[in-house]
C-alpha cells in the first residue's frame, strides 16, 4: 500500500515537471486577445438629482414645519378652552348657603283630607 501511494506521488511530480511551457511545442490554440474597447462619453445626471433630491428635502421640510406649527396651534387651542372651562365651572360650583330652618314654627306633616289612599282616576277632556 505504501509502495503504491509512493508511486502516485512520484508519477505526480514527474507530469508537473514535464508539462510544456511553450504553446507552439505542442500546437495548441494561442488564447484570443480581445480588441481594446474605447471609452464612451457617458453623462451622469448627478447635477440634475442634487437639484431634485434638494427640491424634496426642502418639500418635506416645510411640510414638517407646517405640521408643527399646526400642531403647537391646536395644543393652545385646547390648553385655551380648557382654562374658559375651569373658569366657567369655579363660576358655577361656589358653594352657596342653606337656608337656616325655622325653629319657631316646626314642621308637621299634615294627613291627606280624604280617607282614601287610593289615587284618584284621570279626567281626560272630552270634546
Amino acid at each position: 500500500m505504501a509502495e503504491m501511494l509512493r508511486r502516485e506521488g512520484q508519477q505526480i511530480r514527474e507530469r508537473e515537471w514535464s508539462a510544456p511551457v511553450d504553446w507552439e511545442a505542442r500546437n495548441l490554440a494561442k488564447p484570443v486577445v480581445k480588441e481594446q474597447t474605447k471609452p464612451r462619453n457617458i453623462r451622469l445626471h448627478t447635477e440634475q438629482r442634487a437639484a431634485q433630491r434638494a427640491g424634496y428635502n426642502h418639500l418635506v421640510a416645510s411640510k414638517i414645519n407646517s405640521l408643527q406649527i399646526l400642531r403647537r396651534f391646536e395644543e393652545k387651542l385646547l390648553k385655551h378652552i380648557e382654562e374658559e372651562e375651569i373658569k366657567s365651572m369655579r363660576r358655577e360650583m361656589v358653594p352657596k348657603a342653606q337656608l337656616m330652618p325655622i325653629f319657631d314654627k316646626p314642621f308637621f306633616p299634615q294627613s291627606p283630607s280624604s280617607d282614601d289612599p287610593l289615587p284618584r282616576p284621570l279626567l281626560l277632556a272630552t270634546r
